[in-house]
């Protein structure tokens, strides 16, 4: 073993204990009841030995013959296979011989396969496996011998007898190996599968581990030179789902002044534009003298827009994972006969299952898709547009489908603009594969590969999504320059990034069994999608005071530190919540809602094996008492808590766990922001017992004036007492106002408090 590797292992043990976890709340010096509150989460040290079940998932097709790893010396199935091959040397050395440890082996082309030994073919498993495998190395023209339960190529009864078959078996774990030599002779003879469906191997792995014993780490190494682009989705869909019997079942109605497709109960509308491209006047028609073409058109438009339609359709169906449907639409996989041609004939079943499934969802969630998630799209007023760098190639379209065709709003050299009404495909590609497109259609020029082929990727990552919302943890590897969208196979990662293995160096395979000793360290010793939530009681802008226990979150004072092992320092970063990535506030009605992405945590004596590990990740933030809050008692203990709940989310094994954080409780010492408004409210007191005396003051002179005057007669000074007894009688009344204020003075704060006093 490398002896550099070997210095990065530790032996034994691995963790499974819940992460030590802690809140505290402070006064802070910044402000009257004001509080800093800081939430810290610390992977939990090495304490118990979990077992392990790993299914490699390799992709097996023929472009994993390519020669372009190892500064173009070695092929990629070839890399591929030595980093397993020595992975597993590593896995099973005295290093790691307290780690229990099952590992099974999947590899996918068209559809998926699950690899078996050659005595278990013949024992257990007699009778299940193939009785003809294919026996062609991906990495070249060397014959193997192979053993698996899983078709040969697009053959439909090929791919239920496996179905069946794998099914058969109820003890899932009889798929998984114990011994190196069983396994390295398992991968040593891989056998090549054609297309590239992805999703099929992830599905069948997570069979696979689903069917192993709980508090297990379940683990999958996903190796691949490309994203999908056949699924086992289409093959259910085009040979399963019936789209075509149910539009011809579907008929046209008229309600409301309305024209809809009905199919069972669903109504999906048929549009003015629809009624245009069949050539019928949307003003004036008779829906029984539409021709047979008409009516099968209008129902394929309508339908294909409905969401409710296809769900229908794919509802009860099974998808298989030994089973798989390339992305070409125009033709089928087993033949030549035409799905889409140029002018449909949609009387025709296949034409008319072939353009739904083209024209239809997949279509519009393929292209949705994949504009959200291209750099290269944005929509600008409601308009997707397409801009390409500064290289002066126009955009062009591939060609234009008579049935659907696209609506060029406006064209220039560097942006191109098209409508995006749901009616339309919107056919964004170029006729020249040129690298600012990404090579989106790398594999045909036709769009409906385009879609299609986005659309296998998509069920790719949802496949993936779903392993891992199971405790499934996933690593992806991209190997070779067939690689063109690492985007997608980001989406399948659960760090969120796949791994690229390095071609330009001369030891790719070692790059590549490092990687997977990292990951797995990382799936054994690590605590992942670390998720630190804290709900901070907020009061409704409308009350001004209230002794509620709400309390005001200052945006300004957050800030996070990562800590390397306990003997480095504390730094913490400000966090601009307009630019951060891993932290979050949701401002409700009564609460913030604060979250912090603190991501992989290590244990302590992990994390000091690498510096770019952490082992603790800190937030902090100011929380200031709304006016009114008050403790409920004078003594100082802390009875107010800072949060409504506060609690720590993370993934493992058995899936996502969550862990609450301890009460924090603080002490108001009076209504806040209490001196100040004790003070404002004395001062209010005090002028207007001033402004009385002035009052009184003057009502005294001008009385003491009518006096001293000559001739005033005893009715003319009654009548000016009459005057001056009102004034005093409004000041009595004043003063009664006032005297409400002491008490609600002496009642806001205790005379004891040297704060308020």
């Amino acid at each position: 073993m490398d002896a550099s590797v070997q210095d990065k292992l530790l032996p034994a043990m691995f963790r499974v204990d819940s992460l030590t976890i802690e809140k505290t709340a402070v006064p802070s010096a910044v402000a009257p009841c004001a509080f800093t509150l800081t939430l810290s989460v610390e992977g939990a040290e090495d304490t118990a030995v979990v077992p392990l079940y790993l299914v490699f998932v390799i992709d097996a097709t023929s472009s994993m013959g390519t020669m372009d790893m190892n500064n173009n010396t070695a092929t990629r199935f070839q890399v591929a296979v030595e980093a397993v091959d020595s992975y597993l040397d590593i896995l099973f050395s005295p290093l790691y011989a307290s780690l229990e440890k099952h590992i099974a082996l999947v590899t996918f082309g068209n559809g998926a396969r699950v690899h078996v030994t050659q005595a278990d073919a013949m024992g257990i498993f007699s009778g299940l496996v193939n009785p003809n495998p294919s026996n062609l190395s991906p990495g070249g023209p060397t014959l193997v011998n192979d053993h698996y339960i899983g078709a040969n190529a697009y053959d439909p009864a090929q791919a239920q007898t496996a179905l069946t078959n794998f099914n058969s078996v109820a003890d899932k774990t009889t798929f998984f190996y114990e011994d190196e030599a069983d396994l390295d002779t398992m991968i040593d003879n891989i056998s090549r599968y054609s297309n590239t469906n992805a999703q099929s191997g992830l599905l069948l792995a997570h069979e696979l581990l689903n069917g192993v014993p709980a508090n297990t780490r379940k683990v999958i190494i996903f190796i691949t030179d490309g994203e999908s682009a056949a699924s086992s989705n289409f093959y259910s869909y085009y040979n399963e789902a019936g789209a075509a019997a149910a539009i011809n079942t579907a008929v046209l109605v008229q309600a409301d002044s309305q024209l809809y497709a009905q199919y069972n109960t669903i109504m999906a509308l048929v549009t003015d534009e629809d009624l245009i491209r069949e050539g019928i006047d949307p003003n004036n028609y008779d829906p029984s003298m539409f021709t047979p073409l008409q009516v099968v058109s209008l129902k394929l438009r309508a339908l294909s827009r409905s969401t409710d339609f296809y769900n229908e359709l794919v509802a009860p169906l099974v998808i298989n994972p030994f089973a798989g449907e390339w992305h070409n639409f125009d033709t089928i996989n087993a033949g030549t006969a035409t799905r889409v041609p140029a002018v449909p004939n949609l009387l025709d079943a296949t034409t008319l299952n072939g353009y739904y499934w083209s024209n239809g969802r997949i279509g519009f969630a393929a292209n949705y898709y994949y504009y959200m998630q291209s750099p290269f799209f944005a929509k600008v007023d409601g308009i997707w547009q397409y801009s390409q760098s500064a290289t002066g190639v126009p955009l062009e379209p591939v060609y234009t489908d008579v049935f659907f065709p696209q609506s060029i709003i406006g064209q220039n050299l560097d942006t191109v603009t098209f409508d995006n009404s749901p009616t339309e495909l919107m056919i964004f590609a170029t006729d020249q594969k040129i690298p600012q497109t990404r090579m989106i259609d790398y594999y045909e020029q036709t769009s409906r590969n385009i879609y299609a082929s986005n659309e296998a990727k998509l069920w790719m990552i949802n496949a993936a999504v779903n392993a891992r919302a199971d405790g499934i943890v996933i690593n992806t590897v991209g190997i070779g320059h067939g690689v063109l969208l690492p985007e997608y196979l980001d989406k399948t990662a659960s760090s969120g990034f796949a791994y690229l293995v390095p071609a330009d160096i001369l030891d790719s395979q070692d790059a590549l069994r490092d990687q997977m000793l990292s990951f797995t360290e990382g799936v054994l010793q690590a605590v992942n999608n670390v998720l630190i939530t804290d709900s901070i009681p907020r009061r409704d802008p409308s009350i001004e005071c209230a002794n509620d226990g709400t309390f005001t979150l200052d945006l300004t004072s957050i800030q996070i530190a990562y800590i390397h092992t306990p003997a480095s320092p504390v730094v913490f970063q400000p966090v601009d919540l307009g630019t951060s990535t891993v932290v979050a506030v949701d401002t409700q009605a009564d609460r913030y809602v604060l979250t912090f992405l603190a991501g992989v945590l290590w244990s302590a004596a992990q994390a000091a094996l690498e510096p770019d590990r952490f082992y603790r990740a800190v937030i902090t933030f100011t929380v200031i008492a709304n006016l009114g809050v008050d403790s409920a008692n004078s003594s100082g203990i802390p009875d107010i808590p800072t949060n409504l709940e506060a609690f720590v989310n993370w993934t493992d094994a058995e899936g996502v766990k969550q862990q609450d954080f301890p009460a924090a409780l603080v002490y108001v010492s009076c209504p806040c922001d209490p001196c100040q408004v004790v003070n404002d409210l004395i001062e209010s007191i005090a002028l207007g017992e001033a402004a009385l005396a002035h009052i009184l003051n003057a009502e005294g002179e001008k009385l003491q004036a009518v006096i001293a005057m000559e001739g005033i007669t005893p009715e003319q000074l009654i009548c000016f007492n009459k005057s001056v007894q009102r004034v005093v009688n409004s000041i009595t009344q004043l003063e009664m106002i006032y005297y409400s204020k002491l008490a609600l003075v002496r009642d806001m704060c205790d005379d004891s408090d040297p704060d308020c006093s």
